[in-house]
């Protein structure tokens, strides 16, 4: 059950990062601009152009995601919580701290060091839809790690 418990963690990871870049769209749209295009800061960050940014960052957002996936489902494990609906509220709280962790290090370290001075000027409201970001990130890697632990147990994996 652990080894598909982790796997489920993984595709959940991915997932999240895909529910975690349309919520950041969808918010930023709302606020009257696309000021916070993650994928491209990511991507911009490494290439230092727009140039290959949007498939650089996609790319780098997914394996992150992946891999916070897996960090997320082993948290899940070390404290034991693998059962709905308490691992969706335990994902909310590890998207929680895990966006406040990012949306300082945007703010502090990698705002005053990117290459593209359009992502230089970070506002509270950007720092505030990373953290709502991360927040359904938490949601939806709990949801979805959640069902794949009752599917487990349904089809005898314990």
């Amino acid at each position: 059950m652990t080894f598909f418990f982790l796997l489920s963690s993984l595709l959940a990871g991915a997932a999240g990062a895909l529910a975690m870049t349309y919520t950041m769209r969808v918010l930023s749209r709302l606020g009257g601009g696309d000021e916070v295009d993650m994928v491209l800061a990511i991507g911009s960050f490494f290439t230092g152009s727009k140039s290959h940014a949007f498939r650089t960052g996609t790319l780098i957002h997914l394996v992150s995601g992946v891999l916070f996936g897996l960090i997320y489902g082993l948290g899940f494990l070390a404290i034991g919580l693998i059962d709905l609906p308490r691992i969706l509220f335990i994902g909310i709280g590890f998207g929680f701290i895990h966006g406040l962790i990012m949306a300082y290090c945007l703010m502090i370290y990698f705002a005053e060091k990117h290459p593209l001075e359009e992502f230089r000027s970070v506002s509270l409201v950007v720092g505030s839809v990373h953290l709502a970001g991360h927040l359904v990130f938490g949601a939806t890697v709990g949801l979805i790690a959640g069902a794949a632990s009752m599917m487990a147990q349904s089809f005898g994996l314990n």
